[in-house]
């Protein structure tokens, strides 16, 4: 029987019912909490039938939260023209988006609370924990993405430094061990003197790091680029204000 999920979705995850069913030392299932089945790679990425309850996740989070980075290079998103930052291209994956969302101070004050708000991610398909998540270096954050033809995965990153200055604001977020993915991705938003424009860009280098992510790298690929392009059409939407 054919599965129920379309195109390469289903692929993937006929390949992981596979995996599941030939290699069960490997992915246990488990009643973590009251509701859905869950998938634990390797104590590592988590696998879910549907989103998990905020309290389950949270709890997660305190687990990891000394968790090591899972690469050496933290740090690597700010500096760019360096060494480092041109040995990091040879080691991964680079992805940079880049959006004007227009220009004045009334357009940069609602992006900029936007992007405190973390609304860059699109809700139709990726959630953050905890459910109001602070710019605050060490904090662990929960992504929990729509993947698989209807599963979901739960990655963590912790925040690897902030900055908050009058005409711009970034951060940036590396992989922890649990992480399907090693690397780090930075969100900036600035304001220019120069010609008032606002601009929105990520920069996001990225590779491998666990099996199921290198079995399934062009898919994970397409999933890094479409965040990259919903990431920018939600920085494009202003908030609606009464009248």
């Amino acid at each position: 029987m054919p599965c129920p999920v379309p195109r390469w979705d289903g692929v993937f995850y006929c390949a992981g019912l596979f995996i599941y069913k030939n290699m069960p030392s490997c992915l246990l299932w488990n009643l973590g909490f009251p509701g859905p089945l869950q998938i634990t790679a390797g104590e590592r990425v988590i696998y879910y039938f549907a989103p998990p309850p905020s309290p389950h996740v949270e709890k997660i989070l305190q687990r990891y939260r000394t968790s090591r980075y899972s690469y050496p290079d933290v740090g690597i998103t700010w500096l760019e023209g360096s060494t480092l930052a041109a040995d990091a291209v040879k080691k991964y994956k680079m992805d940079r988006y880049r959006a004007c969302l227009g220009n004045g101070a009334a357009i940069f004050q609602d992006a900029r609370q936007r992007f405190a708000n973390w609304k860059m991610f699109p809700s139709k398909w990726i959630r953050i924990y905890p459910e109001k998540p602070e710019m605050k270096e060490g904090g662990v954050v929960g992504i929990l993405a729509k993947v698989l033809g209807g599963m979901w995965v739960l990655n963590l990153c912790r925040v690897v430094r902030t900055v908050i200055e009058e005409r711009r604001v970034a951060f940036s977020y590396g992989t922890l061990e649990q992480h399907a993915e090693r690397g780090e991705e930075k969100f900036s938003l600035a304001w220019s003197e120069g010609d008032d424009s606002v601009h929105f860009e990520i920069l996001a280098f990225s590779r491998p790091n666990q099996l199921l992510a290198k079995l399934a790298y062009p898919y994970v690929r397409h999933l890094q680029k479409r965040f990259g392009k919903d990431a920018m059409q939600q920085m494009l939407q202003r908030e609606r204000r009464p009248g």
